[in-house]
């Protein structure tokens, strides 16, 4: 009985999408800059519990114990994601525009041994990092026969 206990507590973290694996299915895939980075395996990776930088076959950690919320999902999806920086904690908001490219809307990090917050987005470099394209098929874009949804 014992033995089993290990093998029921990995299926409840399987079954309720905790551990490693994918993030949102809004932000699915590799998203990238532009047609060039894209092809060259340049961008981000949002996975399950963190943001990933891959250049190529190498990846590198952004943010870790992300945790995504969809305020809005679909074609025009919004989703916040709140990030450690250990000590502070950051929550950066993203959405898709009319035309699919994923922009920062808001970005705020706060630290809460001193109670210091930040709020910018006017020169703000992490928002500046995530105006972003998706690389390959938008499963969100395209409707049947690979038509584009207005």
């Amino acid at each position: 009985m014992r033995a089993s206990a290990p093998l029921a507590i990995a299926l409840i973290f399987a079954a309720t999408g905790c551990g490693a694996g994918a993030g949102p299915r809004e932000l699915d895939g590799l998203w990238s800059t532009g047609p060039g980075a894209c092809e060259a395996g340049i961008g981000l990776r949002f996975a399950a519990n963190a943001i990933d930088a891959q250049y190529g076959i190498d990846r590198v950690r952004l943010m870790e114990r992300t945790r995504y919320t969809v305020e809005r999902g679909g074609l025009r999806a919004r989703v916040r994601i709140d990030y450690d920086l250990s000590p502070a904690r950051g929550v950066l908001v993203v959405e898709r525009g009319v035309d699919g490219r994923l922009r920062a809307v808001a970005h705020s990090v706060r630290d809460p041994r001193t109670g210091a917050a930040r709020v910018r987005l006017d020169g703000d470099r992490v928002a500046a990092a995530f105006n972003l394209g998706q690389c390959g098929a938008d499963a969100w874009a395209e409707g049947l026969r690979g038509r584009r949804i207005a």
